[in-house]
């Protein structure tokens, strides 16, 4: 499902049997490249009942990650082509829907202090299909591929909230009252 293209992009990371957590050393990050596994390695560890995780980097995928309860507003929020992409039910009923990167941040969705969306694109990481963790209420533990299509490319620009976010090209005139500079100075720099 993912194209050849980027498969050898794809970040896989192994996660501890029944849990979310990586399986490294403590100590140590999962973002170290020695940690990374191939897709035969994460095939392998998934038939072994050992769970893996896949991680959005912008290079590669985007995975927008929705809790089961979020999902009827969440999808009020995504155009409907988006929706004909590689989407995996997680453990608890929510969605995993998967994307090739095009630019897309980590920029979540928040309506009135809820996150409806997340964004995972930047180095964040979901469980992978056929990756087991006990529930904690709803669903069977078991992530699976519920619509097994190839990703879409998906672009800053077909999200709805990231497309009204301010570009910083947009942001107005830094102004500098005093002789230091601020750390909300410094980020208008930016």
């Amino acid at each position: 499902m993912i194209p050849p293209s980027h498969r050898d992009r794809l970040v896989l990371i192994p996660i501890r049997a029944g849990s979310k957590l990586p399986e490294v050393p403590e100590g140590r990050s999962w973002k170290e490249p020695c940690f990374r596994l191939t897709p035969n390695q994460a095939l392998k560890r998934l038939k072994a009942g050992r769970n893996v995780g896949v991680a959005g980097t912008r290079d590669s995928l985007v995975i927008l990650d929705i809790e089961r309860g979020n999902i009827p507003e969440a999808d009020r929020h995504l155009p409907p082509p988006l929706k004909d992409t590689l989407i995996v039910r997680t453990r608890s009923g929510g969605l995993h829907l998967y994307y090739l990167n095009a630019g897309v941040p980590n920029q979540d969705l928040v309506i009135g202090g809820r996150r409806l969306v997340e964004v995972r694109s930047d180095w964040r990481y979901v469980l992978a299909p056929g990756s087991y963790v006990p529930p904690d209420g709803e669903g069977d533990g078991l992530y699976r591929v519920v619509n097994r299509k190839p990703p879409l490319a998906l672009s800053p620009s077909l999200l709805p909230w990231l497309s009204e976010l301010k570009r910083p090209a947009e942001r107005g005139p830094v102004e500098f009252r005093g002789r230091h500079l601020s750390l909300p100075c410094v980020a208008k720099l930016l």
